[in-house]
């Protein structure tokens, strides 16, 4: 069974409280909580609800392997709006 999870102590900012020009780069934590090993699963960030007008931030965060019962981070460099 497939059963990928993130919530949001899963996701990770930092610097929290950047200074002007200042990229951020954005953690998640993804867990695989099934039994099934997973392979390509794709990870994508938003500026904004992706079932809205959120925008993609950078293009597609790969993990190649994420095995049964294991968790792996994605992560992307953000440069927010000034």
């Amino acid at each position: 069974m497939i059963d990928i999870s993130v919530v949001d102590s899963d996701i990770d900012v930092a610097p929290a409280l950047p200074g002007d020009s200042e990229n951020v780069t954005i953690s998640a934590t993804i867990r695989n909580l099934g039994n099934t090993d997973l392979t390509n699963v794709v990870v994508r960030f938003y500026d904004g609800d992706p079932g809205g007008d959120g925008v993609q931030i950078d293009s597609d965060y790969i993990l190649t392997t994420l095995e049964g019962f294991s968790s792996g981070v994605a992560q992307v460099v953000w440069a927010p709006d000034q």
